[in-house]
């Protein structure tokens, strides 16, 4: 049996945490007690980050683990705390502070704990220093990076040189939903998670394939978060479109969209048995790899669980519950 692996399991680590708080690491916000007593970051980009002992408490880190019936998880940083629209040399610190306590909490769970770094990706060079440094330094294998880059799109031009060492280095990339566009519309009713999220996800896909980044660069390994956010279901509606449309144009570069999907993952976070068996109907039973959540309250406590629940064969549960993660991470 492959080993079960989480690709989309948040965690704060302690020896970040406590810097922050004390000052230790300067961040683009400031830092809040509670009436509980415990700390509250809000950043100046509106995002609040509590801190809670289950998000931030090493001891948890098994137990949480062992009770999903997980052997392993990619442990990324909670979004908001990414630092990927403010000051770059800020963002930067904060990306070092995180990476280095990453590196002690993988060191300490002998394989458990697979650290996605956080690198500063509003400014390029600095970002691929930090990369690199991490790769070098710790042998991670995995960074996390949002839906977009304060405001800039994944497949923007001025990211190419990021996705190209990328590549090179064979790393696994997670994209988390963050920092919708149109939040104006979605004020209420949680809006900008429920559906902001999902499209922006969508769009992150879209300006890869259709700025060209999967046609220059084959063999990418990004996984999107929540299923691919609104993505799969729009696959038909971009091929029609480019038959209909861009294959007419002189200087088009790329080829058709679904032509892609052979490098585009997602993870199963999808709430719906329905959803997870259309997600490995459209992007292929390769395609798929386990994601929770952890320990989010938009997350799934039992994401194991439900991929069994979801898909009848076993040998594609088998791929998505780690024998694919397994593959992209080089653990095999």
């Amino acid at each position: 049996m492959t080993k079960s692996i989480d690709v989309h399991w948040h965690h704060v680590p302690k020896a970040f945490a406590d810097a922050v708080v004390s000052g230790a690491v300067p961040i683009a916000g400031q830092v809040v007690t509670k009436d509980d007593g415990s700390a509250l970051v809000k950043l100046d980009n509106g995002f609040k980050q509590p801190l809670p002992g289950f998000l931030t408490d090493p001891a948890t880190i098994v137990a949480d683990l062992d009770a999903a019936g997980l052997d392993a998880a990619c442990a990324s940083i909670a979004p908001p705390l990414s630092h990927l629209d403010c000051d770059p040399q800020i963002g930067l610190g904060v990306s070092r502070a995180i990476n280095d306590a990453y590196a002690e909490v993988a060191e300490e769970h002998d394989g458990r704990i697979l650290p996605m770094a956080n690198v500063p990706l509003q400014d390029v060079d600095l970002a691929l220093q930090e990369l690199q440094r991490v790769v070098d330094d710790y042998g991670f294998r995995g960074v996390q990076v949002g839906s977009n880059i304060d405001g800039k799109n994944l497949g923007d031009e001025s990211l190419f040189p990021f996705w190209e060492r990328v590549r090179e280095l064979e790393l696994v990339v997670f994209s988390h939903g963050l920092s919708p566009l149109g939040p104006e519309r979605m004020k209420e009713h949680e809006l900008k998670n429920f559906v902001g999220l999902p499209i922006d996800t969508a769009v992150s896909v879209a300006s890869l394939v259709f700025g060209g980044v999967y046609e220059r660069l084959p063999g990418l390994k990004i996984v999107f978060s929540h299923g691919g956010g609104a993505f799969p279901c729009l696959v038909g509606r971009w091929d029609h479109g480019y038959r209909g449309r861009l294959s007419k144009q002189a200087d088009t570069t790329i080829k058709l969209p679904s032509d892609y999907l052979v490098d585009v993952y997602a993870d199963s976070l999808t709430h719906d048995p329905a959803g997870v068996r259309y997600l490995v109907e459209r992007l292929g039973e390769d395609q798929v790899v386990l994601g929770s959540d952890h320990p989010f309250d938009m997350g799934e406590a039992d994401p194991v669980g439900k991929v069994k629940e979801a898909i009848d064969d076993p040998a594609i549960v088998d791929k998505i519950l780690g024998g694919t993660a397994s593959r992209l991470l080089g653990l095999d």
